[in-house]
């Protein structure tokens, strides 16, 4: 099955619902490790099925853990995504898992895409 691009658009597009929301990085329990905002507008248009988000704002004072997953929020805290984390070969790539206390934690690029078929 092939999905034409204006479907796989319209699919991307409702991640607009996490406007102003976060990216909370999370240890296997569910603790969260950081927390990095999102903009206003959270993603730009689509194209091709791909959405990429605008700045991210990093957190400079992360707990202390090793980081399992990753969720994104609404502005009011609802949950709308889970990706896995990891070095590579996972859907958000770190340089590392692990973060001390006051660490920094930066997200350069995130895109979503929903593939053709």
């Amino acid at each position: 099955m092939e999905i034409i691009t204006t479907i796989r658009n319209s699919i991307v597009d409702v991640f607009d619902v996490v406007d102003g929301g976060s990216l909370r990085f999370l240890t296997a329990a569910d603790a969260i490790i950081a927390t990095c905002a999102l903009s206003a507008t959270a993603f730009g248009a689509p194209s091709a099925g791909v959405i990429t988000a605008a700045a991210i704002t990093s957190d400079t004072s992360t707990a202390a853990g090793t980081i399992a997953k990753a969720k994104l929020y609404t502005s009011g805290g609802t949950e709308q995504a889970t990706f896995t984390v990891g070095t590579s070969g996972a859907e958000i790539i770190l340089s590392s898992l692990t973060f001390a206390a006051g660490d920094t934690l930066s997200v350069s690029r995130l895109t979503i895409t929903m593939p053709a078929s």
